[in-house]
């Protein structure tokens, strides 16, 4: 990984700051403010660490420029000064450098590799590799998390309108589980809700559905709205399901590739037992894939939640 494509490592927040402009339903706006502020938080995270590790490196020149310096001889014909540095590796390195020519140009050449490689700590390397897949991490669970909530919140404050199309024979899940199949419910997950399902209908059948990936979220969401499986195609976007399979890899598997994650992304630069090295460019697609198709699904929600409660209302 080199240090030029770090800073290419962004986020779109621009689409999502404006989508508060467009959104007319309060319960929607208040999912939305938090899957917000959430990429707000993730997003200083990232500048702060671009930050240390932009301060090593240029603190790193600054020691490299000073020890070429003390290198060059002062004089035409005065021999070069030894190398100088503290660590062991880096004193042979320069050594082995001055040992092989003592030209000016040889030196430019010689630093200009250092600047690129060396002077650039494989340590933050690493760290922002892990920092990488860390961050992809969370923001799947910030985008899981917002869907969840989202409809969750849906059927909670709409149970009239909502409880009835999960009983449609479309919502086949529901229809199945037993226990919320007409009017039996099991005495203990009333008794969680303090009796009272007006306020929480969301929150009793959301463990009924795959909420925690791409295909479950878009069945969860199709059965509430009565739409084939056809429908929502904004949510079958392949770089979201990649941000969602790299987060099962980075925490179920330490970020070393499996079977699994081979065969359903199709990718061909990893290998099995490798461990995940995105570029940054492909980093930064399935991150803001999360926040685009999140700004789908929230308008989505918005307009024909809108359209439910005002039939009239275009």
């Amino acid at each position: 990984m080199k240090f030029k494509n770090l800073k290419k490592l962004s986020f779109k927040l621009n689409q999502l700051r404006i989508l508060s402009k467009h959104l007319k339903n309060q319960e929607v706006a208040a999912v939305y403010n938090k899957f917000l502020q959430n990429f707000e938080n993730i997003s200083t995270l990232n500048a702060m660490f671009l930050s240390l590790i932009l301060l090593e490196r240029s603190r790193a020149i600054v020691v490299q420029q000073s020890l070429l310096d003390s290198l060059k001889p002062r004089k035409p014909g005065e021999k070069l000064k030894k190398a100088t540095a503290k660590e062991e590796e880096r004193k042979l390195l320069w050594k082995d450098a001055l040992l092989k020519t003592q030209s000016q140009s040889y030196l430019d050449n010689f630093f200009k590799e250092v600047n690129t490689n060396i002077g650039f700590s494989p340590g933050l390397i690493l760290g922002f590799q892990n920092f990488q897949l860390n961050l992809l991490a969370n923001i799947w669970t910030t985008f899981e998390a917002m869907s969840k909530d989202l409809w969750k919140t849906l059927l909670n404050n709409y149970p009239d309108h909502f409880y009835n199309r999960l009983q449609k024979p479309s919502s086949k899940t529901f229809m199945k589980e037993e226990g919320l199949v007409g009017k039996t419910i099991p005495i203990g997950l009333l008794a969680k809700y303090e009796f009272n399902i007006s306020n929480n209908l969301g929150d009793i059948v959301a463990f009924k559905y795959d909420l925690g990936s791409v295909s479950g979220i878009r069945q969860a969401f199709s059965a509430i709205f009565l739409q084939k499986k056809s429908s929502l195609t904004f949510l079958d976007n392949q770089k979201l399901k990649e941000l969602e399979y790299s987060r099962h890899v980075t925490v179920h598997n330490a970020g070393i590739v499996d079977e699994d994650f081979l065969r359903k992304t199709k990718y061909k630069k990893f290998r099995l037992d490798e461990r995940l090295d995105f570029s940054n460019e492909r980093a930064s697609l399935m991150c803001n894939a999360a926040i685009q198709v999140g700004i789908k699904l929230l308008k989505y929600c918005d307009s024909q939640l809108t359209e439910l409660l005002h039939p009239k209302d275009k």
